[in-house]
């Protein structure tokens, strides 16, 4: 009896982390569908019609960057140039 539970707990280990692997495959490439998708759908400017106009690169992976976001808080605010001739401050 105690053999078949330790297979029983090995097989739904390996199920749970090959489900577990499957499902982050398409993870990036679906996150970013979505991600277009709330942009073109919530976008202020362009309406109706128009936003059928919207497109986008190819997604490709070799693009994605891998990354850790660290919060600061209070950090000193900073000033950066734009793209106009209004240099905005940041934080």
């Amino acid at each position: 009896m105690n053999s078949k539970i330790k297979i029983f707990f090995f097989c739904l280990f390996y199920l749970v982390i090959s489900f577990h692997t499957f499902s982050q495959s398409n993870n990036y490439k679906d996150s970013i569908e979505i991600y277009f998708k709330k942009y073109v759908n919530g976008h202020e400017v362009v309406k109706g019609k128009d936003k059928e106009f919207i497109k986008f690169f190819p997604i490709d992976k070799n693009y994605r960057v891998a990354c850790r976001f660290e919060r600061k808080i209070n950090t000193p605010w900073f000033r950066m140039e734009s793209s106009g001739p209004i240099t905005k401050n940041y934080r």
